[in-house]
């Protein structure tokens, strides 16, 4: 049985904070951010551990995965296993 080493790419759009496998698994990667607080009036860094995220599958068996860029939630179709390379994120608006 042979086993594949996976290699991991950034996404389009979301470099220094996500990257796709060519085995079709989505991670984000460990950082600082800045972060506004309402309440202090001032701002904070934040440390974000990177990890493995979550898939779920769509009705028409496209695996979707959500992915966050100045604290705006994006969902993003990733193609199926079977096809899935580096090349298949698509970032949809």
């Amino acid at each position: 049985m042979e086993t594949k080493t996976e290699i991991w790419k950034d996404i389009e759009g979301y470099e220094g904070k996500y990257e796709v496998s060519n085995l079709g698994r989505v991670r984000s990667i460990s950082r600082n951010t800045i972060c506004d607080s309402d309440h202090r009036r001032s701002h904070y860094v934040r440390s974000l551990d990177g990890k493995i995220l979550k898939q779920s599958m769509t009705n028409d068996g496209y695996f979707r995965v959500s992915l966050y860029d100045k604290d705006n939630k994006l969902k993003n179709g990733l193609h199926p296993p079977k096809t899935s390379t580096t090349e298949n994120v698509t970032r949809n608006q």
